[in-house]
């Protein structure tokens, strides 16, 4: 049987230029693709790049399948099928899982990015034999990746010509500090493993030294994390490796003499200092923020997680389905968690920023045993890769390479979802797939690599593209009408062309029924419309079924049905606002508002003091309300403050506020104070019935 170092030998005419030219096309949209991906998970809106990757996705699905068909097969032994069962498996998981959601249509959807991840990867496994291609892969992630901290040093100077998503942090062309990040540690090992031993060494040695500080500018404390952890496991997977030549020779990685000790403190002082200076002191406030109270603080990530668990527990065997986190997160989410969220609750997280945790919420302890099952696997196929003394010592750098950095994006999954992550995890699931290929066993006879798995997953793919042929183009026109009318809907509204903006919203839904960010700029376009409230509830309701549970729908429906006069149906919207959050300020306080038109005082107050709880500023701008309530009820002494408090709030009532401020200070006795404030109102236009007060009390202070 031949050895493993024979691989590169073992591509068989005359398959051989179809694979060249199969796997030149697929490397190009792999590391194309998610650089055209915009990684902002907070824009709502599709663009032209994602209609562009959408017609060139539909016409890669044939040469993906055509390619896998037609890959020879290695002759270096038989690779386990363990890694594409399960995960196919997984697959598998994801699907039946997205079928028994709330939301099967978008749920469904949701499942299109990691059946892309599971192709390429196995895309990946069936051509990891052939190293290469690894080769090619680890080139085009050098350059990318040297352009990438090239653009980000810019960005950190101050010279920014493309803006996204985070202004003046070196993120490149990413657009995200954590994203980037995670595509920097995943690669990163990589590099090293080519630097160490392989072709185009320089390359990877000036692309190191970049990477390293780019990371480190980034103060990205997960892929901190992450990247030194995989740097760890490499030096030591390297001391390993070297230590243990079939011929016995042995290599010291640092002979400790005076030299080798005096560069070692020149070289941390010179890089520490750099960073410092470089660092302008917000490295003291990043670790500062471990102890804050906000939203970016840890505290708020863990009563997060806190709530993902009980999200988990309540769903436990196939979750919530997936991208239905976002939906079902609200519900179980302390009362800690929303006094540090946004008033109006308009902050929500998409994940969990947790990757193991998200998975147990969408894919429940199924799917996250099958993802654990995966990584186990890897595990100990490297192992045994890593300890082979017959394997090419080349190859097992490398496989520690990958080894590396899958593990430092492991590490930072767990404080961020870079599996959800467009560059970082199509990264990911093809560096898994080249690592399972290279972990061959030594048995079976040759040429016997998996040859179901090709057939299987090609067949797949060419029924798959004779589907896609038919569908995706009408799609893709469909979406890029309704990307114009979304974008002239947007325009509008930020203007205050109310009228206009849901005119185009509704052109958009026509195009794209059922897009929430469609239905949200139509329902608040028609809300800021006068006399289209009840159109304005009925988008609202449309809204509320594509994203249960999200707090503000219910307080702005509550609104349309409380300028309608529908009171009832108004508290019931604010009420189901209050089951998902009971510290909501803004539904305490309209429940509060509602309660004194219905002259329940006492119910009034009782909500008026729920709220105040959460010393919001709507709670100020209500204190004219409250202080009505407390009159109301005789609570005079206690209405005194919030009367004279709400005055600055409600101008236009501040003669009718300032008159019952007098009739407090009546009731208590205070008769020189409640003539002082009797005349303030007579100057602000107060009815003649308070002239009258006014003598009254005069003559009670004997003025």
């Amino acid at each position: 049987m031949p050895d493993v170092s024979e691989r590169n030998l073992l591509i068989q005419p005359p398959f051989k230029g179809i694979c060249i030219i199969g796997d030149f096309l697929l490397l190009a949209a792999l590391f194309l693709i998610p650089i055209a991906i915009d990684t902002s998970m907070f824009r709502p809106y599709s663009d032209l790049k994602y209609l562009i990757l959408g017609m060139l996705t539909t016409l890669l699905l044939p040469v993906l399948a055509f390619h896998i068909l037609l890959v020879p097969a290695g002759r270096s032994g038989v690779v386990s099928r363990a890694f594409p069962v399960t995960l196919a498996l997984w697959v598998c998981v994801y699907v039946l899982s997205a079928l028994l959601s709330t939301r099967r249509d978008y749920a469904l959807a949701q499942c299109a990015f990691p059946f892309a991840c599971a192709i390429f990867a196995v895309w990946a496994f069936l051509r990891a034999p052939h190293s290469r291609l690894l080769e090619f892969a680890a080139y085009v992630l050098a350059i990318a990746a040297l352009f990438n901290a090239i653009y980000g040093f810019a960005q950190y100077m101050g010279h920014d010509f493309l803006v996204l998503e985070e202004p003046g942090k070196p993120v490149g062309f990413i657009g995200n500090a954590n994203m980037t990040a995670q595509f920097l540690i995943l690669i990163l090992p990589l590099f090293f493993a080519f630097a160490w031993n392989g072709p185009a060494r320089l390359l990877f040695l000036i692309a190191i030294p970049c990477v390293l500080l780019h990371l480190l500018l980034l103060k990205s404390r997960g892929g901190i994390v992450g990247g030194a952890g995989g740097i760890i496991l490499f030096a030591v997977g390297i001391r390993y490796i070297i230590s243990r030549r079939p011929d016995g020779s042995k290599v010291r990685l640092i002979r400790f003499n005076r030299a080798t000790i005096l560069v070692l403190v020149i070289g941390t002082i010179v890089t520490a200092g750099t960073f410092l200076i470089l660092d302008r002191g917000e490295l003291i406030t990043e670790v500062g923020s471990v102890f804050s109270a906000s939203p970016e603080s840890n505290r708020y990530r863990l009563l997060a997680w806190e709530a993902s668990l009980r999200l988990a527990a309540a769903h436990p065997v196939l979750g919530v389905g997936p991208g239905h986190f976002r939906f079902f997160h609200p519900i179980y989410a302390s009362a800690e968690f929303w006094r540090l969220n946004d008033t109006y609750g308009r902050i929500r997280l998409l994940q969990a920023h947790n990757d193991y945790i998200n998975i147990l919420c969408e894919l429940g302890l199924a799917g996250l045993v099958l993802f654990l099952g995966i990584i186990v696997l890897l595990a100990r196929g490297a192992g045994r890769l890593l300890r082979s003394a017959s394997c090419d010592e080349v190859l097992r750098i490398q496989a520690l390479g990958l080894t590396a950095g899958l593990f430092s994006a492991l590490l930072q999954s767990l404080f961020d979802f870079g599996l959800y992550n467009p560059v970082s995890g199509l990264i990911f699931w093809v560096t898994a797939g080249f690592l399972a290929g290279m972990c061959t066993t030594e048995t079976g006879p040759a040429g016997a690599r998996s040859k179901w798995v090709r057939f299987a997953v090609g067949g797949f793919l060419l029924i798959v593209s004779i589907a896609a042929f038919v569908i995706i183009p009408v799609r893709i026109i469909a979406a890029w009408q309704g990307e114009k009318m979304m974008r002239w809907a947007e325009l509008n509204f930020s203007a205050g062309r109310y009228e206009r903006a849901s005119q185009w919203a509704s052109a958009a839904l026509k195009c794209q029924p059922g897009d929430i960010d469609a239905v949200a700029i139509l329902a608040d376009s028609l809300r800021n419309i006068k006399g289209r409230e009840a159109e304005a509830a009925a988008a609202y309701l449309q809204w509320s079924t594509l994203e249960p549970n999200y707090i503000p729908i219910f307080n702005r429906l509550g609104d349309c049905y409380f300028r309608l006069g529908k009171n009832e149906k108004a508290r019931e919207a604010f009420m189901k606002a209050l089951s998902i959050n009971p510290y909501s300020a803004p539904d305490l306080l309209n429940l509060g508002n509602l309660a004194l038109v219905d002259k329940k005082y006492g119910e009034a107050v009782e909500y008026y003091e729920k709220a105040g709880v959460t010393a919001s500023e709507l709670v100020r701008q209500n204190e004219a309300q409250f202080g009505i309530a407390l009159f109301r009820l005789g609570r005079y002494k206690e209405a005194i403050p919030h009367l004279e408090a709400g005055i600055a709030f409600i101008p236009e009532k501040s003669a009718f506020l300032l008159e019952l401020l007098g009739d407090a200070h009546v009731a208590i006795g205070e008769h020189a104070a409640a003539a002082e404030v009797y005349r303030r109102a007579l100057l602000l236009g107060a009815k003649a019935n308070v002239r009258e007060k006014l003598k009254k009390e005069s003559i009670q202070t004997g003025q």
